[in-house]
């Protein structure tokens, strides 16, 4: 008479002894591919550059945004805090001399900045530089963008602000 006990047994540690195994091929499977892939270090910071001038334009006080002081009262006491509009432009900042300081530390041969007042009828007049800033040719370019801005100082406060980017 056989003992179930021990074909029990037996099957536990055949069991075991294949689970071992299967597991042992996989972490050495994925061991092996990992020492053979290889990988993209090269760091893409232009990608950067877009949001960078972008925000730098529309959402910087230093720059062209308009920056208003809200008060806020908290019983007795009242608090001024500096709110920056983003996206809304003072008009008669758009200069040379302040843009070019704003993009002070971009090569001018890897962007093109307009900006446009919007008319009643939806015809642009170039602000600024009617050349536009930097130098780039935006055909060229895959990275371009438009973007509706309000604008102080106009009589239709609407205004369009165009990058490109290389």
């Amino acid at each position: 008479m056989k003992s179930k006990r021990g074909t029990g047994q037996a099957e536990m540690i055949l069991y075991l002894f294949f689970a071992v195994i299967f597991i042992m091929v996989g972490i050495l499977s994925v061991k092996a591919y990992l020492l053979n892939a290889e990988l993209d270090k090269e760091l893409h910071l232009s990608n950067l550059d877009f949001g960078i001038i972008g925000n730098r334009m529309i959402a910087s006080d230093n720059c062209l945004s308009a920056r208003q002081t809200i008060t806020l009262t908290d019983g007795e006491d009242s608090y001024n805090v500096n709110f920056v509009e983003t996206g809304t432009l003072i008009k008669n900042r758009i200069t040379d001399p302040i843009i070019n300081e704003c993009l002070r530390g971009f090569d001018k041969e890897k962007y093109h900045l307009t900006f446009s007042e919007l008319s009643e009828d939806g015809t642009r007049t170039v602000l600024g530089n009617e050349e536009g800033y930097g130098s780039l040719d935006c055909k060229k370019s895959n990275r371009k963008g438009e973007f509706l801005i309000g604008l102080k100082g106009s009589s239709t406060r609407l205004g369009v602000f165009e990058i490109c980017i290389d």
